[in-house]
């Protein structure tokens, strides 16, 4: 498998991450079964949102929610 889960978490620190990203030119998949489960008429955590990103720049993007999550501390 050429993706690796990086992190999970509700929408707003997903795309939080993603943009941060894809501003240093990492490209992340984003998976949510949210729309599935609503339209199936299952209920759905607004928490199981996944982000994904290649092995090749998974190291990359570690550090850089690692940064992240100090800003938010601070």
């Amino acid at each position: 498998m050429d993706f690796i889960k990086l992190c999970e978490g509700s929408y707003i620190f997903i795309d939080l991450i993603k943009n941060r990203l894809e501003s240093k030119k990492i490209y992340p998949i984003v998976k949510s079964e949210n729309k599935s489960a609503r339209l199936a008429g299952f209920g759905f955590n607004s928490n199981d949102i996944e982000l994904f990103v290649h092995k090749n720049s998974f190291i990359e993007a570690k550090e850089l929610i690692k940064s992240i999550e100090i800003k938010f501390k601070n």
